[in-house]
């Protein structure tokens, strides 16, 4: 399953240093939810927007920049590391959680 793969290398791969947005593990986070938690079945921009009008704020900073970064890449700023993960432990708690 993608998302556990994303999980896995966010979790465990990202250090401590601001990074470059992982954009495909986080949109494919949002178009699961927006999956699970609506049904609906949306593209990474569709699903990266969703997110940014449903998931708490806290993470809108991450999901803003993997659209960017999905718009254009190369363009969106570093990210914080601590915060891309907890998105992701977020992210797969709430996909564990239904699936489960």
């Amino acid at each position: 399953m993608d998302s556990e793969d994303n999980y896995k290398n966010i979790t465990e791969k990202t250090g401590t240093e601001e990074c470059v947005v992982p954009k495909y593990a986080v949109l494919n986070f949002c178009r699961v939810l927006a999956l699970i938690e609506n049904d609906l079945i949306t593209s990474k921009l569709e699903g990266g927007e969703w997110a940014l009008r449903k998931l708490p704020e806290e993470y809108h900073s991450i999901i803003s920049a993997a659209l960017q970064e999905y718009r254009e890449i190369g363009s969106s700023e570093k990210v914080d590391p601590g915060l891309l993960k907890h998105f992701a432990i977020y992210a797969h708690d709430r996909i564990r959680e239904v699936i489960d």
